[in-house]
């Protein structure tokens, strides 16, 4: 996986940010603290095609992660960001086609392990992923930018 694109790519700035916490003082202050690290972004990339994104989801299919596929139904609907996506399942849950078809994925990509304590599976997923397996079968290989998150998040 490349972490700049290709550079027939280039013409539009995107700037990358990650947000690990919640601000004190709520939204305003959260959106007043995303457009300054907009400003002052170290990481500028020029595009024109349309990033190759891949959100590497992982869950263990809980009561409570299934709670939360609406809401993955709405952000397809509302953010071109994960509607263009592709979607790269780790999972040890049985889940069903029709759960899958809700998530309305055009690509989806299942990835099977072993249950695990909730804890360790997150970790069992990145050394996969990230790790000489992910390496060896290209899991990431296709895509400008992956996104590791669980379906509550």
């Amino acid at each position: 996986m490349s972490a700049m694109p290709p550079a027939s790519r280039a013409s539009g700035f995107i700037c990358a940010i990650v947000v690990t916490s919640v601000a004190v003082g709520g939204a305003a202050k959260i959106a007043a603290t995303l457009q300054d690290l907009d400003d002052q972004c170290a990481l500028q990339l020029k595009t024109t095609a349309p990033l190759r994104v891949g959100i590497f989801m992982t869950t263990h299919w809980s009561t409570l992660h299934q709670q939360f596929m609406p809401c993955w139904e709405t952000a397809r609907q509302q953010l071109s960001l994960v509607r263009n996506a592709d979607l790269i399942l780790y999972t040890s849950g049985n889940i069903g086609s029709k759960d899958l078809e809700k998530l309305g994925f055009g690509n989806l990509t299942i990835k099977h392990y072993k249950q695990a304590k909730y804890e360790e599976g997150a970790i069992q997923a990145t050394i996969d992923a990230f790790g000489s397996k992910g390496q060896q079968e290209k899991w990431f290989d296709r895509y400008d930018w992956v996104v590791r998150l669980n379906p509550d998040v």
